[in-house]
C-alpha cells in the first residue's frame, strides 16, 4: 500500500515539475490556428495558455474539495506522528 502512494506522489511531482510547453489542441484547432497566425491573424496567440488554464480548473477544485474533506483526518495523522516523534531522544 506505501509502495503505492510513494509511486502517485513521485508520478505527480514528476509530472507537474517536468511539465514542458504541452500542445492542448485537437489537430483539427491546431491546423486552423496556425493558418490564420501566418496569414497575420492573432486569434490563436494564447489558445494553449487558456486551454491548459481550463483544464487545470477543474483538478484544483476537486482536489481543494477533497483537501476540505480529509483535513481532519490529515492534521489528526500529524500529530499522532508528532506525538511519537517527539517522545524520542536524539
Amino acid at each position: 500500500m506505501k509502495s503505492k502512494k510513494y509511486f502517485f506522489a513521485t508520478l505527480f511531482l514528476f509530472l507537474s515539475v517536468f511539465v514542458g510547453q504541452v500542445k492542448a489542441q485537437c489537430s483539427v484547432c491546431a491546423a486552423s490556428i496556425q493558418s490564420n497566425l501566418q496569414h497575420g491573424g492573432t486569434t490563436g496567440a494564447g489558445l494553449n495558455h487558456a486551454i491548459l488554464y481550463l483544464m487545470a480548473i477543474p483538478y484544483l477544485v476537486v482536489s481543494t474539495c477533497l483537501f476540505f474533506y480529509f483535513k481532519d483526518e490529515i492534521f489528526e495523522k500529524f500529530r499522532i506522528l508528532k506525538a511519537k516523534y517527539s517522545s524520542h531522544k536524539v
